[in-house]
C-alpha cells in the first residue's frame, strides 16, 4: 500500500506572508508596515487614557446630572481601586494572551472591550444609580485582561532575535506616538480639564487647586 506524503506548511508562514518577508520589510519608516498599526492602536489608546485620566475623578464627585454624584473620598478610592486593577491583571492579561487567546486576539478584543467601557460611561443617564451602574461596568470592562503586553509582544515578533537595534527603535516609535497622543488631546482641548471644573461648579475647581 502507497503512503502518501503530507508536507506541513511552513511554520514561518501564515496568511500568505513568511516571516523573512515581515522581517525584511522597510515600507513604514524602515520597519515593518505592521509596526504602523500596532503604532497607530497605541496612538490612540494614549489620547483615550489621556482624556479620560485628566477628567474621570471630576466627573465621579461633581454632583448629579453633570457628574456621578461621589464623595471626594469614594471618587479618590475608584481611581486608586482602577490603577491597582490595571496593573494586577495586566499580569493576568499576559499569560491569558500568551497561552489561551493568542496574542493578536487578545490585543483585538480588548480594544473592543475598552471601547464598550469608555462608550458606556458615556451613555446620559436619568438618574444618579443608573449613572454609578453603567460607570462601575464600564470600569470592568476597562480592566478586563484581556491585552496584557499584547502590543509589545507583537512588535518584538516583528524582528529577527538578532536585529536588536531595529527592534529598540521600534519600541522608541511607540513611545514616540504615545507623546504625541498626549501632545494632540492638550492641542485640541487646551482647557479641557479648566471646562469641567468650570461646569462642575466652585466647590470642584477649589478642591483642584488645593491638590
Amino acid at each position: 500500500m502507497q503512503k502518501t506524503t503530507v508536507n506541513p506548511q511552513p511554520a514561518s508562514e501564515h496568511a500568505g506572508v513568511t516571516l523573512e518577508e515581515i522581517y525584511n520589510d522597510r515600507g513604514f519608516f524602515g520597519h515593518p508596515k505592521g509596526l504602523s498599526v500596532l503604532g497607530f492602536g497605541n496612538l490612540f489608546n494614549a489620547i483615550a487614557w489621556a482624556a479620560f485620566n485628566a477628567i474621570f475623578i471630576y466627573y465621579l464627585y461633581t454632583p448629579f446630572t453633570r457628574g456621578l454624584g461621589f464623595t471626594q473620598g469614594q471618587a479618590s478610592s475608584i481611581v486608586a481601586a482602577m490603577g491597582v486593577a490595571n496593573t494586577l491583571f495586566g499580569i493576568v492579561g499576559s499569560w491569558l494572551a500568551d497561552r489561551v487567546l493568542g496574542m493578536r486576539s487578545a490585543l483585538v478584543w480588548g480594544n473592543v472591550l475598552k471601547a464598550l467601557g469608555f462608550g458606556l460611561m458615556a451613555i446620559p443617564t436619568s438618574s444618579v444609580q443608573q449613572g454609578q451602574t453603567l460607570m462601575f461596568i464600564g470600569l470592568i470592562l476597562l480592566c478586563m485582561p484581556l491585552m496584557g503586553s499584547s502590543n509589545a509582544s507583537l512588535t518584538a515578533q516583528l524582528y529577527r532575535k538578532s536585529d536588536d537595534a531595529r527592534r529598540d527603535a521600534a519600541f522608541n516609535v511607540h513611545n514616540i506616538f504615545n507623546s504625541i497622543g498626549g501632545f494632540a488631546l492638550r492641542l485640541s482641548h487646551p482647557g479641557s480639564q479648566q471646562t469641567v471644573l468650570r461646569r462642575a461648579g466652585p466647590q470642584a475647581s477649589q478642591t483642584a487647586q488645593c491638590n
